[in-house]
């Protein structure tokens, strides 16, 4: 079952697992989603060379990745912990580097439980999460947060 099968009945928790000791399907769940979205949600990342931005972006999400206070954040049901529902990549409890939701399971609260309650630094913007961006108060726009 996938994120898209998940009725608006079914609860979900949160999973946290250290960047540093992310494995299989949840990492390479991150590293498609945060490449695929961040290419087609930034204007300027739209711009870039496919083949540059793929090869290169991927070695910098990577590098994220092996900070110390990197954390993955998970959605995931209740009952079936297998299937993610969104996630979201923080440092030290108040950067967020990117968050995504599944579209069928958007405007529920997820992206909001899965982000740091203080965050005081976004270290990626997608058109979505730019118009998010423009109303938070005391938070920075920090690309090598």
């Amino acid at each position: 079952m996938d994120a898209e099968a998940a009725s608006s009945q079914d609860s979900y928790r949160i999973e946290k697992v250290y960047g540093t000791e992310l494995k299989g399907s949840f990492r390479n769940l991150i590293l498609a989603k945060f490449l695929r979205t961040l290419k087609s949600g930034n204007y300027y990342f739209k711009l870039a060379d496919s083949e540059s931005y793929f090869s290169n972006y991927h070695v910098y999400i990577k590098s994220i990745f092996l900070r110390p206070n990197v954390v993955a954040n998970f959605a995931v049901l209740d009952d079936s912990p297998d299937v993610v529902l969104g996630w979201s990549l923080t440092e030290n409890d108040s950067i967020l580097h990117y968050v995504w939701v599944d579209a069928v399971q958007r405007n529920k609260g997820i992206a909001k439980s899965l982000c740091p309650n203080q965050i005081s630094k976004v270290t990626h913007l997608t058109t979505i999460g730019a118009k998010i961006f423009k109303d938070m108060k005391n938070v920075s726009f920090d690309p090598w947060g």
